[in-house]
Formats: C-alpha cells, structure tokens, sequence
C-alpha cells in the first residue's frame, strides 16, 4: 500500500506540475485497470492538500520493512 500511494501522489504531484486538472487524472485512473478504491477515496484529499492520518506510521513503515526485505 506504501508504495502505490508513493506512486500515486508522484503521479498527481507531475500532473499538477504539467497544468494537468488533478481531477482529470482521477477520472481517467478510475476508467481503467489502474481502478483503485484507495486512489478514489485519497485522490480528493490530495487535490484540497489534506492529509489527515488515517493509519499509524508505525504500521506502514511496517510494511516498508518486509517489503524490502523480500
């Protein structure tokens, strides 16, 4: 999860950087494979810069962890 949401705020950040409308990159992740209720659910908290937490840090950098060590 750590990394798809490291790839997808990439993504919205070159979008933004391109004069890119971040909604329009929403909408066309939703209409394709890349269809992702995460993407969906933090793509508008991303837009208004809102970045409330939602999961403890000391559990994604968890998962951090035991990815890189695969």
């Amino acid at each position: 999860m750590g990394s798809m949401m490291t790839a997808f705020s990439e993504g919205m950040s070159l979008a933004q950087k391109a004069d890119l409308k971040q909604e329009d990159l929403l909408e066309v992740l939703s209409l394709g494979a890349m269809n992702n209720p995460l993407f969906n659910m933090k793509g508008p908290a991303l837009i208004n810069e809102s970045y409330p937490a939602a999961f403890p840090l000391k559990h994604q950098q968890k998962d951090m962890r035991l990815a890189l060590a695969l």
